[in-house]
């Protein structure tokens, strides 16, 4: 009964808009394939400096909400108002 509902599932549009990118590539065309909104380029260096500053933060455990009032040596840094 299930094998039977199953024909009635489509295929993944997506899926076949990216086989269809694929193969206009492989055949020469110049194609932006924007099926799975991947990044096809290299990313920004901003970017990928920012990830790494990311996992940094993660390592050394700075990855959690602060203080609601902010962070101390913030604070400090500012002037009183």
């Amino acid at each position: 009964m299930l094998a039977q509902r199953t024909a009635l599932l489509k295929g993944s549009g997506t899926a076949a808009a990216r086989a269809a990118a694929k193969e206009a590539a492989d055949a020469g065309v110049q194609v932006v394939d924007l099926t799975a909104g991947e990044i096809w380029t290299n990313l920004a260096p901003t970017i990928r400096d920012g990830a790494i500053a990311a996992i940094a933060a993660i390592d050394k455990g700075i990855n959690r909400y602060t203080d609601t009032i902010g962070l101390m040596d913030l604070r400090e840094a500012l002037p009183a108002s």
